[in-house]
C-alpha cells in the first residue's frame, strides 16, 4: 500500500489487542465471480495495516503497522504471535513499519520503515524467524539493518536473493547489496517529491523481441517508480558503473502514484499496472515507455495486485475491492469488504487443479480480509 502521505491517519494512534473473532460469509456475487470472504475484527481505534505479504509456504499472512510484524494462520486468520513489538519485546529501528516483503528464494523477510523526516531504514531477517537451521544455512546468517535514507521507507523490492531496492519520502532510490561491503551499491535521484511505489521487472525477458542476444546475456534489471510529483520513473540497473540508470520519465497520470505492480509469466513485453490518486489504473509496458491502456474507477484506488494475465484486483479508498478485466480494461465485480481505507493487499500463489484465487486485505482501522475468487472460464479465456 502506497497512498499519498498527506492523506495518511494521525500518527498517535492509542495501541490495543487484536480480538481472535473471525466471521465467514459466503457471497454469490452475480453469475460472473464467487467469493468466500472471512474478516478478523481489531477492538477499536487501531493502526492501520500498512502492508500483507503470504509466507513462502501460504500458510500464513505477515502484516506490518505501527504494532510492528504480526503473524497469522491462513486460511482462518487467527492471529498466531507478535513478531516484532515496537512496544519493547524486540529491538527494532523504525517505530512506523510500511512494507514487507520476502526474497525471491523465500530465506529472508525484509520490513520497510522509519521515522518520518528524520530516518528510514530496511530491516533483513532470516525466515522461517523460529528456524536456527534455517539461520544457519542463510547467505547472510544475522539480521541486517540498512540505513541511508532521510526519511521513511515506503516501498522495498527484492531484486535478487541478495539483492534489494527501497524507495522513501526522501525522494530517493537505494540498491543495496546484502552480501557486500558496504552494502548501499546505488542511489537513484530523479523524482522531486516522495516515492511510495516500487517494482522490478525483467528488461532482458525472452519474450522482449528488442533484447540482442548479446545484450541478453547481461544480467538487467527494471525498476519502475512513483509517488507525489505524478510521474512514473523507469530505471534500468546495470551491473557495471556507467551512465545513469533512469531510461524515461511518463507523466500521463494527474495525481500521485499510489501502487504499481508487474504482471507475472504474462506473454509479449513486461507490463505494469499504476494506481493513481486521480482514480486511475494505467498499464504500462516500460521497456518502450508505452502506456498500452488505462480505466477509470469510482474511487481512489490505493493497492493493486494482479491475478493472472488478464485479471487484477485493486482496494480502494471507499473500502470496496475491484475486479478488472485489462483486456477489455473494464470492472467486472465490486465488493465491498472493510469500513475506510483498504490500506494493503496480496494475492495467494495458486494451487493446482484449484480454481480460486485467493487474498487477503488489510484496512485502515486494523483489519483483516480473505477473500476467494473463482473466475469463470468465459472469463480466463
Amino acid at each position: 500500500m502506497r497512498p499519498g502521505q498527506a492523506k495518511r491517519p494521525p500518527s498517535a494512534i492509542r495501541y490495543c489487542d487484536r480480538r481472535d473473532a473471525v466471521r465467514t460469509a459466503c457471497l454469490a456475487i452475480t453469475q460472473l465471480v464467487i467469493a468466500t470472504q472471512s474478516l478478523v475484527y481489531a477492538q477499536s481505534p487501531a493502526p492501520p495495516i500498512t502492508d500483507v505479504a503470504f509466507t513462502p509456504d501460504g500458510n500464513a499472512i505477515v502484516a506490518v503497522s505501527q504494532s510492528g510484524l504480526q503473524i497469522y494462520r491462513w486460511p482462518s486468520l487467527d492471529l498466531q504471535r507478535t513478531v516484532l513489538d515496537l512496544r519493547g519485546t524486540v529491538e527494532v529501528d523504525a517505530s512506523n513499519l510500511h512494507c514487507v516483503a520476502f526474497s525471491s528464494d523465500g530465506s529472508h523477510v525484509a520490513i520497510g520503515g522509519g521515522e518520518p523526516s528524520q530516518s528510514g531504514s530496511v530491516e533483513i531477517f532470516p525466515w522461517p524467524l523460529s528456524s536456527e537451521a534455517q539461520t544457519t544455512e542463510a547467505k547472510f546468517s544475522r539480521s541486517q539493518r540498512l540505513t541511508g535514507h532521510d526519511d521513511s521507507v515506503r516501498a522495498i523490492v527484492w531484486l535478487g536473493p541478495t539483492s534489494i531496492a527501497s524507495a522513501s519520502l526522501d525522494r530517493t532510490i537505494i540498491r543495496w547489496d546484502l552480501a557486500g561491503d558496504p552494502h548501499r551499491q546505488q542511489t537513484l535521484r530523479g523524482h522531486s517529491r516522495s516515492i511510495h511505489a516500487l517494482a522490478a521487472f525483467d528488461v532482458t525477458s525472452k519474450s522482449n523481441p528488442q533484447a540482442s542476444t548479446s545484450v541478453s546475456k547481461t544480467v538487467r534489471t527494471g525498476l519502475i517508480s512513483g509517488g507525489d510529483d505524478r510521474s512514473i520513473r523507469v530505471w534500468e540497473l546495470m551491473p557495471e558503473a556507467g551512465s545513469s540508470p533512469l531510461r524515461r520519465t511518463l507523466h500521463q497520470h494527474t495525481a500521485a502514484i499510489n501502487d504499481l505492480a508487474t504482471r507475472a509469466n504474462g506473454n509479449g513485453l513486461p507490463m505494469v499496472a499504476s494506481a493513481s490518486a486521480d482514480r486511475s489504473i494505467r498499464f504500462w509496458q516500460p521497456t518502450i515507455g508505452r502506456m498500452v491502456r488505462y480505466v477509470r474507477l469510482p474511487a481512489v484506488p490505493l493497492v493493486v495486485a494482479w491475478l493472472d494475465d488478464k485479471h487484477l484486483v485493486t482496494g480502494c479508498d471507499d473500502g470496496q475491492v475491484r475486479l478488472i478485466d485489462t483486456v477489455n480494461v473494464q470492472v467486472i465485480e465490486t465488493l465491498p469488504v472493510l469500513e475506510g481505507w483498504v490500506y494493503s493487499l496480496a494475492v495467494s500463489a495458486k494451487q493446482d487443479n484449484d480454481p480460486r484465487t485467493s487474498i487477503v486485505v488489510g484496512g485502515s482501522g486494523g483489519q483483516l480480509r480473505s477473500l476467494d475468487f473463482t473466475i469463470p472460464e468465459k472469463l480466463a479465456r
